[in-house]
């Protein structure tokens, strides 16, 4: 994912980064395949539910800055989506032709055109964009990235035009609506110790960085990160059910104290 995602910002013009809208819809077109939209599945989308650090979080506002601040500090990779029901906002259009040859003369013909209008679900272009300008170091090294869910409509040069729903993004684990974190499955344990917790501790020196300085510090002192989250998951892991009783506050009062003396 780390190879596609440089290709991707690779790709994005110059002159775009000075406008996050551009930067957003670059990074849909690029993820874009015509005729790959109806998939419910990802290419490796299996393995990266299967593996018990890969977290897939879909967010309908998009507040991605706190999500990614602290969910990458327990996951090896951080997986962001809108989900198919935030607000749709059109991308571009992509068209392509099949020649095809005439057996009988052995001449190439003019084949069908097929045309696709596409967008994403996207409920502010401008913080997406921003969210991934300034996430560009983590997102270029693997630890995070975002799955856009598209809707389309195809037409072919002189025939019909089909419309199909929104893509749906299976990698996700939770979802958050209205402030709470819902688990469609309730089968994922380990990852539920991690995420509940993560997104609830209090941690004022995360919360008082920026996501650029966040990315920036975060791939700067890598070993230093590696060696937190270690930490951090098995000081949630250790927890165990007091993090589903009332000593669950208590419990994570206790790790800030001890993360505020380590820092």
């Amino acid at each position: 994912m780390a190879r596609q995602m440089r290709k991707i910002y690779n790709r994005i013009p110059p002159g775009s980064r000075n406008d996050p809208v551009a930067v957003a819809k670059s990074y849909a077109e690029h993820l874009f395949e015509p005729g790959g939209f109806r998939r419910t599945e990802i290419l490796g989308e299996r393995r990266l539910i299967n593996k018990s650090f890969n977290i897939g979080l879909q967010d309908e506002i998009g507040n991605f800055e706190q999500l990614t601040k602290r969910a990458v500090l327990v996951s090896d990779t951080l997986l962001l989506s809108h989900g198919p029901h935030a607000p749709y906002c059109h991308v571009g259009v992509k068209s392509q032709t099949d020649d095809t040859t005439d057996f009988d003369t052995g001449r190439p013909q003019q084949g069908t055109t097929r045309t696709d209008h596409y967008g994403i679900h996207c409920p502010d272009m401008t913080a997406l964009g921003t969210w991934l300008l300034e996430a560009e170091p983590i997102i270029r090294a693997g630890l995070a990235w975002y799955l856009p869910s598209y809707t389309a409509s195809t037409e072919y040069t002189g025939a019909s035009r089909r419309s199909y729903p929104p893509s749906r993004v299976s990698a996700v684990d939770y979802i958050i609506r209205g402030g709470r974190l819902i688990d469609p499955s309730e089968s994922r344990p380990v990852k539920d110790r991690l995420v509940r917790p993560v997104l609830e501790i209090d941690l004022p020196f995360i919360d008082g960085v920026t996501m650029g300085d966040f990315s920036k510090i975060t791939i700067d002192e890598f070993d230093s990160y590696k060696g937190f989250r270690g930490f951090l998951r098995t000081s949630f892991l250790s927890m165990g059910d007091a993090l589903n009783s009332e000593q669950s506050q208590i419990e994570l009062t206790k790790l800030r104290l001890e993360i505020e003396d380590q820092c």
